[in-house]
């Protein structure tokens, strides 16, 4: 395996982290703001 290939998918891996922890947060924020919304 070269060298670059390792590095490639771990870039692919790291961008696909970041996408499911940015999801997650704006989980959390759409969260917090309904309830005071509501009030």
């Amino acid at each position: 395996m070269c060298w670059r290939e390792g590095v490639a998918r771990l870039l692919l891996r790291l961008e696909r982290i970041e996408k499911r922890r940015r999801r997650q947060a704006v989980g959390e924020e759409s969260r917090v703001r309904i309830p005071l919304a509501a009030e």
